[in-house]
């Protein structure tokens, strides 16, 4: 929040606590002087308007709090985001999902619904404690040496009791995580299908419950320590007030009137609740704020891919051929282990199609993750596109001119344009245009004409509705269809298409398919292929097959075996090679 704000929360809490002792004082001047009427309105007015000043700072502080706060963890919750989304490949791969969501679910809604809360019931008691106590002392000062024994007891207390809430706190936080990652797992795709073709449900159901039990058990742990706590502080409240008491019996007549001494009782009650209520909220306090040491270590602590944006930029007509060149490429996925590609040296021609193949495991997948620096290859690798290397450019000018078609495309839940076109860089002729040239076009004006409710025989079908004569508008609306999370409203071929026309609207010269139709039929794949042909033509593709008839007709295949490229050349002369990797899996797959 800035240096401004915690003084200015002081400040106000300062002085609303200031108005807040007023009051009782005043009263106290007013009974003992024994006013007359004339005197009576001064006293009473002076007394209204303590009670309303105290009343507008008090809520004044507490909003101006709530508004800092919301803005401290929105500032949180954006630095966390960011971090998250530079993060490399590697930290998903080893840190599970749940963990994640726990984060951005749990830790977040404590930071903005009681964090707050928190610091704000921590302050008032500190500054009720010190109040108080001034007032004890200034009235019954010798009362104070009841203070300083119980102060080192409250704080022996305080201090076993921290320790064991903090260290339970953060148990319940981790074991919390768990939980996440299995109900997250089973709401992905198709997962409570599996489970139930399966009969997995009762198995699933008993491992909730486990992870359910185990995640309330330092909670439970919590509750004990808190009724522990508030034992102990009870007891030594009820032994301050008694010594106080005792000590105003003691110095009546002398040392203390009769007014005085009420006043110092009252004050040693409230200030032992007070004290009761600050070691308690100094301990919630510090368990609350392990969701910000979470949230800070994601926001700060975590690694970061390469720069999106370095000093040397490319030319805006960059690239122009899309010719590859590698040399000596190496790549391992931690410093700790071994090298996954081994020394890779080729290059493409201008709108030149390559096909990958090799068994699984032998690097075909991490080229593509080296191509897009998903992982960084090694000093010394060379990569380069039309003559820039890739190594030296920001990854948001690699990746922003080279287009990939996975194998699981993303599709988020918002319309078919969104997933088109997810940064709106391009107007709505264009998108159509793209999904035109994927053929996804038809099922898209049957989809709409589906949801249609017009009935009237006058009115045209969305069906019969062409690119020619539709307007913008009709365009838009059929740009409208709502695409469920992941693409569940459509099928795997659909799915690859809205990927293909994600791609096409980059116009991109460098086109990477990894394993595109690997989950879809032959005759899908076929279709697929033949739109990458065509929406692709002068771009060079590279494309990791699944099925070895896809990439039959490529201009040239490479043959990866244990990171390396063992066999190159076009595919019509390594079918003839003898002994040849790639003839043997041709004739595997008897083709």
């Amino acid at each position: 929040m800035g240096w401004w704000a915690v003084a200015l929360l002081a400040f106000m809490y300062t002085v609303a606590e200031l108005i807040s002792l007023a009051s009782p004082i005043w009263l106290a001047i007013w009974t003992s002087n024994s006013p007359g009427p004339d005197e009576f309105g001064m006293y009473l007015t002076v007394y209204i308007s303590l009670s309303a000043a105290s009343v507008i700072f008090m809520t004044s502080r507490d909003l101006v709090g709530n508004i800092l706060g919301f803005r401290a963890a929105r500032r949180l919750h954006r630095e966390m985001f960011a971090s998250i989304l530079r993060a490399p490949m590697s930290f998903f791969q080893d840190t599970p999902q749940g963990r994640i969501i726990n984060r951005f679910s749990k830790d977040i809604a404590e930071i903005d619904k009681e964090l707050i809360w928190q610091m704000v019931y921590t302050i008032v008691p500190i500054l009720t404690v010190i109040g108080n106590f001034t007032m004890v002392g200034g009235i019954a000062y010798f009362s104070v040496l009841a203070f300083l024994p119980a102060f080192y007891l409250y704080y022996q207390c305080w201090k076993y009791y921290n320790k064991t809430a903090m260290d339970l706190k953060r148990i319940t936080k981790t074991s919390s995580s768990p939980v996440y990652d299995h109900f997250n797992n089973l709401c992905r795709e198709n997962a409570i299908s599996t489970v139930r073709a399966h009969h997995q449900v009762q198995q699933q159901i008993r491992t909730n419950n486990e992870l359910v039990a185990e995640q309330q058990r330092p909670e439970y742990s919590i509750v004990y320590a808190e009724m522990w706590f508030c034992m102990c502080v009870e007891n030594l409240g009820c032994l301050l007030v008694f010594f106080v008491m005792v000590f105003a019996v003691l110095g009546r007549g002398q040392l203390v009137s009769a007014s005085t001494a009420a006043l110092a009782i009252t004050f040693a009650g409230e200030t032992a609740g007070s004290i009761q209520s600050l070691i308690g909220q100094i301990a919630e306090f510090g368990m609350a704020f392990n969701c910000v040491e979470r949230v800070m270590e994601y926001a700060t602590t975590l690694p970061s891919e390469a720069p999106q944006f370095t000093d040397r930029q490319p030319a805006a007509s960059w690239p122009s051929a899309g010719v590859l060149e590698l040399h000596d490429l190496k790549l391992r996925y931690k410093p700790e282990l071994d090298l996954v590609l081994k020394g890779i040296s080729f290059s493409t021609s201008a709108g030149e199609h390559v096909g990958i193949v090799g068994r699984t495991g032998s690097g075909k997948s991490t080229l593509l993750r080296a191509i897009l620096r998903i992982n960084e290859p090694e000093v010394g690798s060379t990569l380069r596109l039309d003559g820039e290397d890739l190594l030296l450019l920001g990854l948001h000018d690699v990746r922003s001119k080279i287009a990939m078609i996975p194998q699981e495309p993303v599709l988020f839940q918002e319309s078919l344009r969104y997933n088109c076109d997810p940064f709106g860089h391009h107007d709505t002729r264009k998108i159509w245009e793209a999904l035109e040239e994927a053929q996804l076009a038809p099922w898209v004006r049957e989809q709409h004409a589906g949801a249609s409710t017009t009935t009237s025989s006058a009115s045209v079908s969305p069906c019969e509705t062409t690119q020619a004569s539709a307007t913008t508008a009709e365009l838009d609306d059929l740009l409208r269809l709502e695409i469920s999370e992941g693409g569940q409203n459509l099928s795997a071929g659909q799915r690859q298409m809205v990927a293909i026309a994600r791609a096409v609207l980059r116009k991109s010269w460098l086109v990477v398919l990894d394993e595109a139709t690997a989950a879809i039929d032959a005759a899908t794949d076929t279709a697929i292929q033949a739109a990458v042909r065509r929406c692709f033509q002068g771009a060079t593709t590279l494309t990791i097959a699944h099925r070895l008839q896809t990439i039959l007709d490529s201009d040239r295949v490479l043959v990866f075996s244990d990171g390396m490229v063992v066999e190159m050349g076009p595919p019509s002369e390594l079918r003839t090679r003898p002994s040849g990797i790639f003839s043997n899996m041709v004739d595997e797959a008897g083709l």
